[in-house]
């Protein structure tokens, strides 16, 4: 079940978590969350290191949470962002969320699909072909499809 909703950040994620997920009852936890966080925190007049410390505490509540409350096996997504194809010129950084990312992995014992590295060399071996909406952000289909690829490639399908 997709329980994601556009525009969405971690910290609203969070207000709904019980009810939206933990309440199903799952076996395999699947999160994709954060690029709404960096934008918004982008644009935001506060400090990076206060952005990133709610950042964490609201993704490591849903962790905790959801290992207190089930036995699902957790996956966790990279934030992705393909910078040179931002139409916007926006810049966003990436990289601390993703250490929060990862160190939450580990944490947490989930497993980790590295979709910023896929794109990354996707962007490399392509160079000049289009991966998103001219954004940066939302992928088009061959966006989509890598990620899934990176997906079931990262659980050994």
């Amino acid at each position: 079940m997709n329980k994601g909703i556009g525009g969405d950040i971690v910290q609203g994620l969070a207000e709904r978590w019980t009810r939206d997920v933990l309440e199903e009852k799952p076996d395999w936890i699947s999160i994709a969350i954060g690029i709404n966080n960096v934008a918004r925190d982008h644009g935001a007049n506060r400090d990076l290191n206060e952005c990133l410390r709610d950042f964490e505490e609201s993704y490591r509540w849903i962790l905790k949470k959801s290992r207190e409350e089930t036995s699902a096996k957790l996956i966790m997504f990279e934030i992705f962002y393909v910078r040179e194809e931002d139409q916007l010129g926006r810049e966003f950084k990436i990289a601390p969320y993703n250490e929060i990312i990862r160190r939450l992995v580990a944490e947490y014992d989930a497993i980790l699909v590295p979709v910023n590295s896929a794109f990354e060399q996707a962007v490399s071996a392509r160079p000049g072909h289009s991966w998103t909406s001219g954004d940066g952000v939302h992928p088009l289909p061959v966006g989509h499809t890598l990620i899934a690829l990176t997906f079931l490639e990262t659980l050994g399908w």
